[in-house]
């Protein structure tokens, strides 16, 4: 028969819906990028990631963002993340932004199965500014995006 192209679907699910930073004090951050998210690809290509933020509030919705605050408002460039779990403070991991869509390599491979789809874990790390004085729990809104893997995780 003759061949039959296919068109590249590029897609991920997203598993972990919350980012479990835990409780930190004012001038804290978490030592490590130990959080994580977990992707699975659910397309017919391998992925990486790209991810957007917002700042974090007591009051984030996704209607109402956070007002630029320093005793209420944790900005996203607090937020940093990387495929492997380094320091905080370490150079190698990317500073999460609310303009700009940042990749983080995960060399997911093309899933070929439906009941045990290829994964892809991304770690989180946080910093809470010394200015913050509200207490309470802190939400805002992070973004991911699947792109197009290197031909090599297909």
């Amino acid at each position: 028969g003759d061949p039959v192209e296919i068109i590249s679907f590029t897609a991920l699910d997203l598993i972990t819906g919350a980012i479990p930073y835990g409780a930190l004090e004012p001038g804290d951050d978490s030592g490590t990028l130990n959080a994580s998210t977990t992707i699975y690809s659910v397309g017919n290509t391998g992925i990486d990631q790209e991810v957007i933020g917002e700042s974090m509030c007591t009051t984030f919705s996704v209607l109402d963002e956070c007002n630029p605050s320093a005793t209420s408002t944790v900005p996203e460039n607090q937020q940093k993340f990387a495929s492997t779990s380094l320091s905080y403070g370490s150079i190698l991991s990317t500073v999460l932004s609310s303009t700009t869509q940042n990749e983080v390599e995960l060399d997911v491979n093309k899933s070929t199965s439906t009941s045990t789809p290829s994964q892809g874990v991304t770690y989180w790390g946080i910093a809470v500014p010394i200015t913050i004085t509200l207490a309470g729990s802190y939400e805002g809104l992070n973004t991911f995006y699947a792109v197009v893997a290197e031909v090599g995780d297909w």
